[in-house]
Order: C-alpha cells, then sequence, then structure tokens
C-alpha cells in the first residue's frame, strides 16, 4: 500500500478503496466528481493492533456508497 498511490497518480489514476475492502482506480475526472459528489472519506492507516495512527503510511482514499 505505501508505493502503489505514487503509482497510479503518475498515470494519472487515483487508487480508492471499496467498502468491501478491494481497491479500483479512477481516472481524474471520476475522482473529481466522487469528491463533488461528497462520497470520499480519507482513513488513517493504523499500527498496533488499531491503536496508533500509522504516520508512516499515507492516508487512504474510502469509497462510501
Amino acid at each position: 500500500m505505501k508505493n502503489y498511490p505514487d503509482f497510479f497518480q503518475t498515470i494519472g489514476k487515483t487508487l480508492v478503496k471499496k467498502q468491501d475492502g478491494t481497491y479500483m482506480t479512477v481516472d481524474d475526472a471520476e475522482l473529481e466528481a466522487l469528491k463533488q459528489g461528497n462520497k470520499l472519506t480519507v482513513e488513517i492507516p493504523k499500527a498496533m493492533g488499531g491503536r496508533v495512527n500509522d504516520i508512516t503510511q499515507k492516508p487512504i482514499l474510502i469509497l462510501r456508497e
């Protein structure tokens, strides 16, 4: 998960996690539409069994359906 978001952003796509735990890529136009529709939230990865925010990893975009 640490390097994948950077890779997809270089090709004009962004990695988004769905509610079921799978991932999908969306292009910039779809990403803007999801942001405008208020369908994205941000999740900060956790460490130590979910007790501590893991600041070494990037926040994950989560699709709300």
